[in-house]
């Protein structure tokens, strides 16, 4: 008994070896994804994954230089320099970026370390806002502030580096911004609450200011060619996302000052799925959950 026990540990164990082997591997395939778009010195000024222990692997640059990241950092190094790639020279200074849905605060603290004289607003629910406010003051000590529930965001209230608000707080606001940016979480949102975030950059981008969208093709029966984006934009990118290029889209516009009439056929590029009715995707997601 005890011997088939041990057997049994073992195996487990071999389990979790195979996954950390697997998790390396990944790492390193992403890091070398990355390689090809950015320097390695670029990358690894940008990486930082200390803060809260995440489990990290040793990835190699091509010439033997090793480092410790994972893949979430990374792609948050690349969110960030890709970002900034496009930045204009024509911003205003202090630069405004906001992130709506800003995760736990990684994206825009790599950008604050690319754009030293940026502000930045994070918008999202009080949970989400209270881990941002954990990490950033972890990376930027005394560079926060949280502003208080049922209030509205003015430019007055950007008295620190990083703003953090809830989406009421923001919305009932107006600040001229240079910048915008949502990963993954516009397709989570009512559409009613999608057109008020575009109606709102719409009114206050600056001109040449840049707005970066990475989100599914279709989530919840949002499709990715349905936001409302009016004509006032030049494209810069608009390219199946980076390592996830199946089912994510990004596009990076530029605002202008006049419409352009051929800017809305970057929608023919982005594949469009068809549409699931809600019993249809409830299943779906049901026997996803059953096969985890």
């Amino acid at each position: 008994m005890l011997k088939r026990r041990r057997e049994e540990g073992g195996g487990k164990r071999l389990g979790l070896d195979s996954n950390r082997l697997d998790q390396e591997s990944e790492t390193q395939g992403v890091f070398d994804r990355l390689l090809s778009r950015f320097t390695f010195t670029e990358v690894a000024g940008l990486l930082e994954s200390k803060i809260g222990c995440p489990p990290q692997f040793e990835v190699r640059g091509p010439d033997g230089q090793t480092l410790q990241t994972d893949v979430h950092d990374l792609h948050m190094a690349y969110f960030a320099l890709t970002f900034c790639q496009h930045a204009s020279e024509r911003w205003m200074t202090p630069v405004t970026i906001v992130e709506i849905g800003g995760g736990y605060g990684a994206a825009v603290a790599k950008i604050a370390m690319l754009v030293p004289n940026a502000r930045f607003v994070l918008v999202d629910l009080p949970p989400a806002g209270w881990l941002q406010s954990y990490y950033l003051d972890a990376v930027f000590p005394g560079a926060v502030r949280v502003l208080p529930l049922d209030s509205h965001l003015e430019s007055s209230d950007l008295t620190h580096r990083f703003t953090i608000c809830e989406p009421g707080t923001f919305l009932r606001g107006s600040i001229r911004i240079s910048g915008a940016i949502n990963a993954r979480s516009f397709g989570e949102m009512d559409k009613s609450v999608v057109r008020r975030y575009f109606d709102y950059i719409h009114e206050n981008m600056i001109l040449d200011g840049i707005f970066m969208n990475v989100n599914r093709h279709q989530k919840l029966g949002f499709r990715f060619v349905d936001y409302p984006y009016d004509d006032k934009w030049k494209v810069i990118k608009s390219a199946p996302a980076f390592n996830q290029e199946s089912n994510v889209w990004e596009l990076i516009v530029q605002r202008t000052d006049k419409p352009d009439a051929g800017f809305q056929s970057w929608r023919d590029d982005v594949p469009i799925p068809e549409r699931q009715s809600w019993v249809r995707m409830i299943y779906l997601g049901i026997a996803n959950l059953r096969r985890q």
